[in-house]
């Protein structure tokens, strides 16, 4: 079964870097794939960062990470979609969960700023159970 891909109504940036465009979530058998949506605002990104993805519980325990960034940070252009397919092991059933997500410096591990949100550095997204 595949859910629908569930965009953003009001845009999200990160880093003045990248656009939060939204999610699809593939629940399939014994995993959920799931798959963020990105927009480069900027580049080439001349810093190693990956794509954060973390399948979290309502009060934010972590239960499985898949972060990553499937093409090079030097490729990337303005206007450039980054569509980045995380997996996770099926989650147990009847609890609600989350995606976190966002960006980081690999070498510091430094999460992203979103933009316009002083104390924020990540996204939930909730994701059902």
């Amino acid at each position: 079964m595949v859910q629908e891909f569930r965009p953003l109504t009001d845009t999200v940036s990160l880093a003045n870097t990248l656009l939060f465009l939204g999610i699809s979530v593939y629940p399939d058998g014994e995993s959920w794939e799931v798959e963020t949506w990105w927009q480069a605002t900027d580049g080439p990104v001349n810093h190693d960062f990956s794509i954060m993805a973390h399948l979290v519980t309502a009060d934010g325990k972590a239960v499985a990470v898949a972060d990553g960034l499937g093409v090079s940070h030097l490729a990337l252009r303005a206007g450039d979609i980054i569509v980045q397919r995380h997996r996770f092991p099926k989650p147990q059933e009847g609890i609600d969960y989350w995606l976190r997500t966002g960006a980081y410096w690999l070498d510091s591990m430094e999460r992203w700023r979103v933009d316009g949100a002083a104390d924020a550095d990540a996204l939930l997204i909730v994701l059902g159970h």
